[in-house]
Parts: C-alpha cells; sequence; structure tokens
C-alpha cells in the first residue's frame, strides 16, 4: 500500500510539474471556457462508465465542484462517491474507498488543506473539466476529470 503510494505520489508530482511549466509559459493545448470558483490534491484514477445515476443530469463543471468541495471539506466518503465505481490508479489497481481516503489524508498532510479551486470547462470535450487547486503551503496544481453519467471516470490529481 505504502508503495502505490509513494507511485501514485511521484506521478502527480510528474503532472503537476507539467501542469505548472504550461501554465507558466501560457501554453496550453487545452481550449477552456471559465465556469465557477470555489477550493483541491493528487492521483491517476481512470475507470470505465457504469450506468446513469441520479447525478448523470448534472453537469460535469458542477459534478467537479461538488467533489473539491467534499475533499475541501474533508468528507472523504462523500468525494469518493463521486467517482465511478471502476475507478482504478493508472496503473490499473482498483482504488476502494481505503485507498482513495489515505491517498487524499497524505495529499492534506504534506501539501496542507485546500484553500480554493478554480473550473474550468473544456469548450473542445464537454466531458473534461480543467480544475486549479491551492493548497496552504503555496501548493498550486491543476487536475483533469473526465465527467461522464455523472461520475468521474478519470483523474489525474486529488
Amino acid at each position: 500500500m505504502r508503495r502505490i503510494i509513494i507511485l501514485l505520489s511521484l506521478i502527480c508530482l510528474a503532472l503537476l510539474s507539467a501542469c505548472s511549466s504550461t501554465a507558466s509559459t501560457g501554453n496550453s493545448s487545452t481550449s477552456a471556457t471559465p465556469t465557477t470558483s470555489s477550493s483541491a490534491t493528487s492521483t491517476a484514477v481512470q475507470a470505465t462508465p457504469t450506468t446513469t445515476n441520479h447525478q448523470a443530469s448534472i453537469a460535469p463543471t458542477s459534478i467537479a465542484l461538488e467533489y473539491y468541495k467534499a475533499l475541501q471539506d474533508k468528507n472523504y466518503t462523500k468525494a469518493y462517491s463521486y467517482l465511478d465505481t471502476s475507478a482504478a490508479t493508472t496503473q490499473g489497481q482498483k482504488l476502494g474507498q481505503t485507498a482513495f481516503t489515505t491517498l487524499a489524508q497524505t495529499q492534506d498532510q504534506e501539501w496542507g488543506p485546500i484553500q480554493s479551486y478554480d473550473a474550468l470547462g473544456d469548450t473542445s470535450d464537454p466531458t473534461m473539466v480543467i480544475m486549479t487547486v491551492s493548497r496552504t503551503r503555496n501548493e498550486r496544481y491543476h487536475s483533469h476529470l473526465t465527467v461522464k453519467n455523472g461520475k468521474i471516470i478519470l483523474i489525474d490529481n486529488i
């Protein structure tokens, strides 16, 4: 379990570096339109969409904002509920609620609690949401979420 967390943390740091360099140079290959602001961390998660649910009619940006609000409130159970049931790490390992909670708590301990977050809807892909997350230890990073049928099926950063 510890090896998985370390591996995922390294992947996240690499992704953060890539996002930071893209953000600082102003070069972005994604066309996005601003939507809403509020307050988010780091791990690659991928899932295959399952059946639809009551959240299916909610816009992807709203799902992303609710997910990060739950993380900011340290309500990890609620945050996990926004992930599709088949969510797995990029290495293909099933991401259960316990692993997710441990990962989120580790992020909070290492980078500090989430202070704020902004959501951008991708105009070229309506299922994609780009989040900019700020934490108390001056950590600011991007997270890319794909939302289908009201569930997060892919996220590269908690």
